[in-house]
């Protein structure tokens, strides 16, 4: 094409210098210039150059990827090293690395110290538990806990979905800490534990190197905690029937505050346990106006939120004991108010002539009636002046 249009144009043809010299193998005929293919012996060696499919040959390990933005040299330890991550909101983000300097995971450095005091407390209130572990130090202890919650188990264990596994933000957490005395947390991590709140538990008994207790089945539930199950309707009713059974055979005071998705009275799989009377409503705040923790909010994803897909019930499951001696009507309907960003907070039930007092909750210390339709109820609370539920 390109001598055709250069004809066209008058052009004569461009000729190419011939190099003169001489090549080495001219002398050899076609076949010798390619050379000849050394018979090979070994059968092994032999099987795999003729092997129409060589992928039995190949091993490939998945989680031998190499990243050479990320990667460091093998530092033959695990090392934690600081980078800067984005572009216009800069911010350290904590890299672990492996020994042979890939990256493990990353984790902002608000929880890298929330861990490291964790690390430091158990280590002086615990000895024995980190002998047991072999005193790992912090960078190796870090580096397992995200490969038990980053990495699929291989025990045939199950972690359930983690895409139900948020976590009450914090200022909801506060709400109840000085509106309920919560002090523990009963279904956490040391990936997503309040710091705020004195005792938590988790499902990994190594998790104790950061403080946590094992299982919450494993006891009854007692005192003043906080209770966000995963979000699957058999994990959500046992947990029910486990606050329920704590709060009639204890004699002492026993409150448990539940954060659970609302379907309705006839839908939800919880739905037999509200008629209970040791189950008292707080507040049902709209989707739309909520969100929880991501499941990775630790690692500074970019979803660090996540919105529920209905609307977010808050209970209380308490005896007469817990409700007198935990509850400060005052300070919760305050610390809620804070939380959903409401004005003025109201502590007597909702009626129709005070709606705009609960702009974003859809209800706020209400009426029973409104929440439990088909229910027997009583006028009257044992103390927060809610309606209690026969």
């Amino acid at each position: 094409m390109e001598d055709f249009e250069a004809k066209k144009a008058g052009l004569k043809p461009l000729k190419l210098a011939r190099d003169n010299r001489a090549r080495p193998d001219q002398n050899k005929s076609n076949m010798d210039k390619q050379g000849y293919q050394t018979p090979v012996q070994d059968k092994e060696i032999s099987a795999f150059l003729h092997e129409p499919s060589l992928a039995k040959f190949i091993t490939l390990d998945p989680n031998d990827t190499v990243h050479p933005d990320q990667d460091i040299k093998p530092m033959f330890k695990y090392v934690i090293s600081m980078s800067w991550k984005g572009q216009c909101v800069r911010e350290i983000m904590a890299n672990v690395y492996n020994p042979s300097g890939k990256l493990c995971s990353s984790i902002t450095m608000h929880r890298l110290r929330i861990l490291h005091s964790a690390f430091k407390h158990s280590q002086l209130h615990q000895p024995e538990t980190h002998k047991h572990y072999g005193h790992l130090d912090f960078p190796t202890a870090i580096a397992r806990l995200l490969n038990r919650y980053t990495n699929k188990p291989t025990d045939g264990s199950k972690r359930g979905k983690l895409a139900n596994q948020c976590t009450t933000p914090d200022k909801y957490m506060q709400a109840f800490r000085i509106g309920l005395s919560v002090t523990t947390e009963r279904f956490a991590s040391p990936l997503n534990f309040n710091p705020n709140m004195t005792c938590y538990f988790s499902m990994f008994a190594e998790d104790a190197l950061f403080g946590a207790n094992l299982d919450a089945y494993s006891v009854k539930w007692t005192g003043a905690s906080q209770v966000n199950p995963e979000y699957e309707a058999v994990a959500m009713a046992k947990a029910m029937r486990w606050a329920i059974l704590s709060a009639e055979e204890a004699a002492e005071p026993v409150l448990t505050a539940f954060v659970i998705p609302w379907w309705d009275d006839k839908g939800s799989s919880y739905s037999r346990w509200l008629s209970h009377q040791t189950v008292q409503a707080i507040a049902t705040i709209d989707r739309s106006k909520f969100k929880f923790n991501a499941p990775r909010h630790w690692a500074d994803e970019q979803d660090q939120w996540c919105t529920p897909k209905r609307n977010v019930h808050f209970l209380i499951f308490a005896n007469e004991a817990g409700l007198q001696h935990y509850v400060n009507q005052d300070q919760l309907n305050k610390g809620f108010a804070c939380a959903s960003q409401l004005g003025k907070p109201t502590a007597k039930a909702k009626t129709a002539e005070d709606d705009h007092a609960a702009d974003s909750l859809t209800a706020w210390s209400v009426p029973a009636q409104a929440l439990f339709e088909g229910h027997k109820y009583s006028s009257h609370s044992m103390v927060t002046g809610r309606a209690a539920i026969q």
